[in-house]
C-alpha cells in the first residue's frame, strides 16, 4: 500500500492524473478508510472540473479526519465552484476556526465573500490575511483589482507596503508576480501606462518562472500535434464514421481563445431554463490523452485509426455520465473549456449531434487581456508564446470550420456587447431553443465565477476592455504586426 501511495503522490505532483488516480484507488481498495487518498482524489476531481465529486470525496475524507483544517479549505473551494456559496462559506469558517492563524484561509474566504458581493466583509478578510502575513501577495492583487473597478482605495501606508515588498529580495517568484499585477493595475488606474507596462512585463516574467517543466508551452510540439490532426481528419474520414458515437443532443461545447467572452456567454445562456452549465471540464482531454490511447496502445489522434464504433461509444457514454453528474435532465448542458478547440474533431465523432459555439474577439484585445490578467494558461506570460498560440488557434479553427460548418456557430464578443438580444437569440437558435427573457438577468446570478472575468460578469454589460490595449500599442507593435500577418494568411473569421 505504501508503494502505491508514494507512486500516486509522485504522479499527482507531476501532473500525471490518470496514473495518480489508479494508485489512489489501489490504496483505497486495500484500505477503504484511507483519508488522504480520498482527499487527494477529491483534489483531482476539483482540478478537472468535477466539483460535485470533489465535494463528496473531500467530505468523506473529513468524516475520517474531522479536524483537518486544510482539508476544510479544500472542501470550501470545491463547494464554491460547485455553486454552493453558503456551504463554502461555512467550510471556510470551519477552516479558520481550526487554524485561525492560517492567512491563506482568510484570503480564500475573502475571495468567496467578494464573489458573493459582500465586498465590505471580503475586504476585511483580505486585511486580516495581510495582518497575519503580509507576504500573502494575492491579497494585494485582489485589492488592486477592486481599486481598478472603483470598489476600493489604497491608503498611503498600503502603497508604501507594496513598494517595500517589491524591494524584498527574499520573496519567491510566486509571491512576486501578484505584486507586480497589483502595481500594474494601480499604475494603469492612475494613467501611468509606462509604469503599468513595466509591471505587467515583470509580473509575467515571474509567473513564467513558477511553471513546472510539464506545464510549459512548447510551440514546436503543438504545431506537430496540429499537423497530425490535419493529416488525419478529412471529409472522408468523418463520413466513414458518421453513424458512430452517441446520438445525444445534450452536450454543448463553448470553445475559443481565453478572454473572448466565453464566461460571459456561458452565464447568459445558463439563465435559460433549458440550459445548465458545468464550467470548464477536462473530460474530453482525458479521453484524448488516456482513455482512447489506453484502448489502442497508440497516441492521440493517430489512435483514432484503431478504434471501432464500440470503443467510441464507450468513451461517449463515459463522457455523458460525467457530464450528467447528478442526473441533470436539461435539454442542453454546457462544457466551457476554451482550449477544446483542439479537439472538435473528436467531439464530433463522439457526439455528432452536439452543438459547438466558438467565441471570437478582436485578436490584439484578446492577447493583451491574456497577458494582463492572471489567467490559468501556460502560454499567457510571453508574447512569442501568445503569437504562437494565436496561429495555432487559427489553424485549428480553419480546419474544423471547413469540416464541420453546420456544427459550429460563431459568437463575436463585440457584437454580443453591442447587439445583445439578436446575438443571444441566434446562439439559442443554434442550440435548438428560443429566446427567454431571463437571459437578460445574467449579471444577477449569485453562483461563483472562478475565472478572471468574475468582476465583469457581475455587471450588465462590460464595454471597456476592448480598447485597453490601445494605450500600449507602441510597446506591443511586434505583436500587432504578427497578428496582422496571421490574419492576412487565414482571412477573416
Amino acid at each position: 500500500m505504501e508503494d502505491d501511495l508514494r507512486r500516486a503522490i509522485s504522479a499527482h505532483e507531476q501532473g500525471d492524473i490518470a496514473t495518480a488516480q489508479r494508485h489512489y484507488h489501489e490504496v483505497l481498495r486495500r484500505q477503504p478508510q484511507h483519508a488522504l487518498s480520498r482527499r487527494n482524489l477529491g483534489l483531482i476531481a476539483l482540478s478537472t472540473g468535477h466539483y460535485a465529486a470533489a465535494v463528496t470525496l473531500i467530505g468523506q475524507a473529513l468524516q475520517l479526519q474531522p479536524e483537518h483544517g486544510q482539508w476544510y479549505g479544500n472542501l470550501a473551494q470545491a463547494q464554491r465552484l460547485a455553486g454552493d456559496a453558503n456551504a463554502a462559506l461555512k467550510s471556510f469558517q470551519r477552516a479558520v476556526s481550526i487554524h485561525p492563524v492560517n492567512p491563506f484561509h482568510h484570503y480564500l474566504r475573502a475571495e468567496l465573500l467578494l464573489d458573493m458581493r459582500r465586498n465590505e466583509e471580503g475586504i476585511a478578510a483580505l486585511h486580516q490575511a495581510l495582518q497575519l502575513d503580509p507576504h500573502i501577495t494575492e491579497a494585494y492583487a485582489s485589492l488592486a483589482f477592486l481599486a481598478s473597478t472603483g470598489d476600493y482605495a489604497f491608503s498611503r501606508a498600503e502603497q508604501q507596503q507594496l513598494a517595500r515588498l517589491l524591494d524584498d529580495d527574499t520573496l519567491s517568484a510566486a509571491q512576486r508576480y501578484p505584486l507586480h499585477f497589483a502595481m500594474a493595475s494601480l499604475s494603469e488606474a492612475s494613467g501611468d501606462h509606462d509604469r503599468a507596462f513595466a509591471h505587467y512585463v515583470s509580473a509575467n516574467q515571474y509567473k513564467r518562472q513558477t511553471h513546472k517543466d510539464f506545464e510549459r508551452f512548447d510551440a514546436e510540439r503543438e504545431q506537430s500535434l496540429f499537423a497530425s490532426h490535419a493529416a488525419l481528419f478529412s471529409d472522408e474520414f468523418l463520413a466513414a464514421r458518421r453513424t458512430w458515437g452517441h446520438p445525444s443532443e445534450q452536450p454543448v461545447f463553448i470553445v475559443g481563445l481565453l478572454r473572448t467572452g466565453s464566461t460571459l456567454l456561458e452565464r447568459i445562456l445558463c439563465c435559460h431554463p433549458e440550459i445548465e452549465g458545468r464550467g470548464e471540464l477536462t473530460d474530453m482531454r482525458q479521453i484524448a490523452r488516456s482513455k482512447l490511447p489506453g484502448l489502442t496502445g497508440g497516441d492521440y489522434p493517430q489512435c483514432l485509426l484503431q478504434i471501432d464504433a464500440a470503443m467510441l461509444q464507450s468513451a461517449a457514454d463515459w463522457y455523458l455520465q460525467k457530464l450528467l453528474g447528478n442526473g441533470a435532465a436539461s435539454p442542453r448542458i454546457i462544457n466551457k473549456m476554451p482550449f477544446d478547440f483542439q479537439l472538435l474533431g473528436l467531439i464530433h465523432l463522439l457526439f455528432p449531434q452536439a452543438r459547438i459555439i466558438h467565441t471570437v474577439r478582436q485578436p490584439v484585445a484578446t492577447l493583451w487581456s491574456c497577458f494582463t490578467r492572471d489567467v490559468h494558461a501556460r502560454f499567457s506570460n510571453d508574447f512569442s508564446d501568445l503569437i504562437a498560440v494565436y496561429r495555432l488557434y487559427r489553424q485549428y479553427m480553419q480546419l474544423w470550420q471547413k469540416l464541420l460548418p453546420a456544427q459550429i456557430h460563431n459568437v463575436r464578443y463585440e457584437a454580443l456587447i453591442d447587439d445583445f438580444k439578436p446575438v443571444v437569440t441566434t446562439a439559442l437558435q443554434h442550440l435548438g431553443l428560443d429566446w427567454h427573457e431571463q437571459c437578460r438577468q445574467f449579471h444577477q446570478q449569485t453562483d461563483s465565477v472562478a475565472t478572471p472575468s468574475r468582476m465583469q460578469v457581475r455587471k450588465p454589460i462590460y464595454r471597456d476592455a476592448n480598447a485597453a490595449w490601445q494605450q500600449y500599442a507602441s510597446k506591443i507593435q511586434p505583436v500587432i504586426d504578427a497578428i496582422s500577418e496571421i490574419d492576412d494568411e487565414f482571412g477573416p473569421q
